[in-house]
């Protein structure tokens, strides 16, 4: 069953604290996931109703992955530790695996690689997805080209830019650290990263030996006539 994507929104602000809640897009969904790029080193908490996925330093900043499975949850208040810029990206989506949601992740500073190339991941199932996000603090009215994918937003906040892209994968890949990257307009790019989210897990019955699949909830029945 392929993950869909329910739509996107973003912030961004140079002060200490951020109440991100007006953010999460409308419409039904199974989980949300949220990136955020730090101009400098930080140590942001946890939101409420969030759990924290990842934290990496890429280069000047720091890049953080929260997700929430909570179909209800309606809060982001974050604390970046100190007054600075820091950009956040929140992503809805069904049809997720909802217990190991994140099947994969990879990070990069393309400050200091200066190749713009995000970093390759694999996808351990058929129809995942791959988020891949991209921030900058280099000016603004950046945009951005990206080499494969769906590209779902992108945008500047406070002399900063983010921008993020989408690419379904229907059979297990393993894309390599140069197979998908980004060429900005202007300005560069400081974080990178690509997740993989999986999708949800189909149980399945068989009754007989001629296989006709049918759809109970989320199990896959195979009823087997004569």
């Amino acid at each position: 069953m392929a993950i869909q994507y329910v739509g996107v929104a973003a912030g961004g602000t140079s002060s200490q604290w951020a109440d991100w809640s007006n953010l999460i897009p409308a419409g039904p969904r199974d989980m949300l996931v949220m990136v955020v790029a730090t101009r400098i080193d930080s140590n942001m908490s946890t939101p409420n109703g969030w759990t924290r996925h990842s934290k990496i330093d890429t280069g000047p900043g720091t890049m953080y992955v929260y997700y929430s499975t909570t179909t209800s949850n309606s809060s982001v208040d974050l604390d970046a530790g100190f007054k600075q810029s820091h950009l956040s990206i929140i992503f809805a989506l069904r049809g997720t695996n909802t217990d190991e949601p994140i099947a994969d992740a990879g990070f990069v500073d393309l400050k200091s690689s200066q190749n713009y190339k995000l970093p390759g991941v694999t996808t351990p199932v058929k129809d995942c997805l791959v988020l891949r996000v991209v921030a900058g603090h280099d000016g603004t009215g950046q945009s951005y080209i990206w080499d494969a994918g769906v590209e779902i937003y992108d945008s500047d906040f406070y002399n900063s830019s983010i921008a993020a892209a989408y690419e379904t994968v229907p059979n297990p890949t393993t894309f390599s650290d140069t197979s998908r990257g980004i060429t900005p307009a202007k300005g560069g790019a400081y974080h990178g990263c690509s997740l993989v989210i999986a999708p949800l897990s189909l149980s399945r019955m068989h009754l007989g030996s001629t296989p006709v699949p049918l759809m109970l909830g989320n199990t896959e029945v195979e009823i087997l006539g004569p």
